[in-house]
């Protein structure tokens, strides 16, 4: 099984961190960007299969606006995108719905949640593990 990407855009070390040991034991590797606008560059260069996208991050693009660029580009728009983000209210949701994400988790997030709805959208339901 040939391993895929996952671009972590998280202005918090401490979360890439956790996501980078959390898909240790998954055929997946982790790409990292800690703003929007590095976010975007790399998913515009490097194609991740999935995103994990923080709504709340320094500069001039937040994880809403990174997501609505991603699903508006043809060649991007197929890109798994799941918000992980501790705004939590309905209306949080709805936002990221309406912005196209494909997934939503809440911070704190569970590592197995994540692992669970990482694996689902790349369409390895067991795990994938090696």
């Amino acid at each position: 099984m040939s391993r895929k990407t996952i671009l972590i855009v998280e202005d918090r070390p401490e979360i890439r961190k956790l996501v980078r040991m959390a898909m240790r034991s998954r055929p997946y590797d982790v790409i990292e960007a800690d703003s929007g606008e590095a976010g975007l560059e790399a998913v515009t260069f490097q194609r991740p299969d999935l995103v994990l996208l923080d709504v709340m991050m320094p500069g001039c693009l937040d994880g809403l606006s990174v997501c609505r660029a991603i699903k508006g580009t043809p060649e991007l728009a197929a890109t798994p995108v799941v918000i992980v983000s501790a705004l939590a209210q309905v209306s949080d949701l709805e936002l990221a719905r309406e912005a196209g994400a494909d997934d939503y988790l809440a911070k704190p997030f569970s590592l197995v949640g994540l692992q669970a709805t990482i694996d689902r959208l790349l369409g390895n339901p067991g795990g994938g593990r090696d």
